[in-house]
């Protein structure tokens, strides 16, 4: 199938997604929005699930064994962050810089919350290095693997965005969404956050090595 025809198919899938998610969270009882999105509701419980079997995924996919390891160490790490492991030395997040300067925080909570931010910064910058040099390398046209991966990384930021709205809204413009407008932008962002391990599980069973994509090449040309 052509890299168009994959985006096309997977384009108008994520816009009937959206609105059926949509739907749900501006008709639904808010208890049942709550239920579906909200925290350690169904969508984040699945969330976690499907990053613990994109792990799995990464482990047995055609990648040298590195980026195999780096890949399903990332994908452990988003879901531990879904069950809120950000949040287990203390009640306050140690991706946050407060966390460091409070001094109420033990210095070795603040240490083991470094080492942490350290290995992911490693595997955030090992995994990008790797993934720009394979676009670099590969010929004009992109196989559809990479196209999965740009598509996830642009709705990873997307979700962040979402999350962060309600808070940045009051706290700039003191503006304080109705709470229906709230489980809107919620369902938004954790239905979002359920699909990115989906489309980077895609993405891992898609790419073809360059050196397999040759052999089959050559051997269609003998």
């Amino acid at each position: 199938m052509s890299v168009s025809r994959h985006f096309l198919i997977s384009t108008l899938l994520l816009f009937v997604y959206w609105a059926a998610v949509l739907h749900i969270a501006v008709f639904a009882p808010l208890d049942l929005v709550d239920f579906l999105f909200g925290e350690s509701g169904t969508f984040e419980i699945f969330s976690t699930c499907l990053w613990f079997l994109l792990a799995v995924v990464c482990l047995c996919g055609r990648f040298t064994v590195p980026i195999r390891l780096a890949a399903a160490a990332a994908a452990v790490l988003f879901g531990l962050r879904e069950m809120d492991l950000h949040k287990s030395l203390s009640d306050m997040s140690f991706l946050k810089i407060h966390f460091y300067r409070s001094g109420f925080i033990p210095l070795s909570d603040k240490l083991a919350g470094i080492a942490i931010i350290l290995f992911l910064l490693f595997l955030v910058f090992y995994l990008g290095r790797t993934f720009l040099k394979h676009l670099r390398q590969s010929p004009r046209s992109w196989q559809a693997a990479y196209g999965y991966t740009v598509l996830a990384l642009i709705l990873l930021a997307a979700s962040k965005f979402a999350d962060r709205l309600n808070a940045q809204l009051n706290k700039l413009f003191d503006i304080t969404l109705s709470e229906r407008s709230e489980a809107v932008i919620r369902s938004l962002e954790e239905s979002t956050e359920m699909v990115l391990p989906v489309l980077f599980c895609i993405a891992v069973f898609l790419y073809q090595p360059e050196s397999d994509k040759k052999s089959v090449a050559s051997i269609g040309t003998t």
